[in-house]
């Protein structure tokens, strides 16, 4: 069977929600501006400060050539609160089990199931590798960049979480979807505390959702906030 079809298969009979395959090559401009985002401290503590590891995946796996990537949708109903007089916004990634157990567990099974079939070395990480996330799952085909810097899934929206394998066997690749937020801006004008500074350009540093999982919290951010406990999306 070909391979990119049984790592799909596999995938659907786990009930991963979406699939695709990468060789991870990113074109100038995504170099560039991962290079500009260090320079003007646009970098978090979340992430890889070692932009070399994230560009180069052999780095993290000696013989690296194809990259799995799933998505696990959480867009769920909101759960009903036990006590009136306690209210707040949680973003939706929180409301089920923790999703990084979730996806961990689907990359190991994943990964297990293939190895009945193929021979290959591999390491798997979900918010933990060095390597850009979302440009994984675009590059991928799993969905397409919107001008808030989410990857936006027709399914699923942009309410799925990423994991990956990194490889050493060869898989053909998917294609990145060509589509497009068109002249939609309703996230630029929505973000309550100017994060989204351009269409496909966010200062992290603003981000709520990234606010809300720091320690300390700027005066003028923090009306801005409103109920937000966790993330901005709710």
């Amino acid at each position: 069977m070909e391979k990119n079809k049984l790592v799909k298969d596999i995938a659907r009979s786990l009930g991963i929600d979406l699939c695709g395959i990468t060789d991870y090559r990113l074109e100038e401009d995504r170099i560039a501006w991962l290079r500009l985002r260090k320079e003007i401290n646009y970098e978090t503590e979340f992430e890889e400060s070692n932009i070399e590891l994230r560009l180069n995946k052999e780095l993290t796996l000696e013989g690296a050539r194809s990259i799995i990537v799933i998505g696990l949708s959480y867009n769920t109903p909101r759960p009903q609160g036990q006590d009136p007089d306690l209210r707040g916004s949680l973003s939706k990634v929180s409301w089920g089990q923790d999703y990084h157990r979730v996806l961990e567990d689907k990359l190991r099974e994943l990964a297990l199931r293939l190895g009945e079939s193929l021979d290959f070395n591999y390491k798997a990480f979900v918010d933990t590798g060095p390597l850009i996330d979302r440009e994984l799952a675009r590059l991928a085909g799993l969905g397409y960049f919107g001008k808030n810097c989410s990857i936006i899934n027709d399914r699923y929206g942009s309410f799925f979480a990423i994991g990956y394998i990194i490889t050493d066997i060869e898989i053909a690749n998917d294609r990145p979807l060509e589509t497009t937020c068109g002249d939609c801006d309703l996230c630029l004008r929505a973000c309550p505390t100017g994060a989204l500074e351009g269409p496909y350009r966010v200062n992290p540093k603003k981000c709520l959702s990234y606010l809300t999982q720091s320690k300390e919290i700027a005066e003028p951010m923090r009306e801005k906030m409103g109920d937000r406990i966790y993330g901005c999306d709710s």
